[in-house]
């Protein structure tokens, strides 16, 4: 393969961040049994090597999913907007001297000053400065977010599909899938959509195609494999 389609996230702050499950030292995402049932639903018999193949296809895709599910630009703003609004807060409480600060805040002051506690009010200043500095530099990074309208992010998983016509056809069996007029599914059911409908439901994914989704990204996907494989 010269490609994969790739479609671009531009609403995903990279690099992304999550919570790793913990799991036992040599753990995998495919048991025996879950290659067992590959075998019996692509009719054909994984060798080593493609058991690998599909583990780390497996591992691809999980990730790909938590990626989707990652925080938002309008999140990381509502994150900025709350700190900013901590320094706002912050400059307020320390600014004795302020003019519409209360009665407490004036008498305090001057009691500072006047028993020369002048390091306090120094110190107060810089805090409000370098604080009044950050809030803008924060107001600077807010708008330099990528814009977000708000729409559900692009699955771009046409390019996994692909991975798991590799080997599956190194194992003998050929990746085709087609619309079928013939059938309950409105799908031709090939050893490869069976392969590719069991594989997919072995992942813990958040973000699910439909059945009618998944059959269709098949297609397209195989259809995209076709036009770029490389020529002999």
């Amino acid at each position: 393969m010269r490609s994969v389609p790739v479609i671009q996230q531009p609403t995903v702050l990279y690099p992304v961040v999550w919570s790793a499950p913990k799991f036992p030292p040599g753990h995998k995402l495919l048991s025996d049994a879950n290659f067992r049932t590959l075998e019996k639903a692509g009719g054909l018999k994984l060798n080593a090597e493609s058991r690998k193949a599909l583990e780390n296809t497996a591992g691809g895709w999980i990730s790909h999913d938590r990626m989707l599910q990652s925080p938002r630009p309008r999140q990381f703003q509502q994150r900025l907007k709350e700190m900013e609004g901590a320094l706002e807060r912050l400059i307020i409480s320390l600014d004795l001297n302020r003019g519409d600060a209360p009665i407490l805040d004036h008498h305090l002051y001057n009691w500072l000053i006047n028993n020369d506690f002048f390091i306090v009010d120094a110190q107060a200043a810089s805090l409000i400065h370098n604080s009044q500095q950050l809030i803008n530099l924060l107001r600077h990074v807010q708008k330099s977010l990528p814009t977000d309208k708000g729409r559900r992010r692009p699955m771009d998983d046409d390019r996994f599909v692909i991975y798991l016509a590799e080997p599956f056809e190194k194992s003998g069996g050929r990746a085709s899938a087609y619309a079928s007029a013939h059938t309950e599914s409105g799908y031709g059911d090939t050893p490869f959509r069976k392969f590719v409908h069991q594989f997919y439901e072995l992942l813990p994914l958040k973000s699910r195609r439909t059945e009618s989704g998944l059959d269709e990204t098949i297609i397209r996907a195989l259809e995209y494999r076709r036009r770029h494989s490389q020529k002999g």
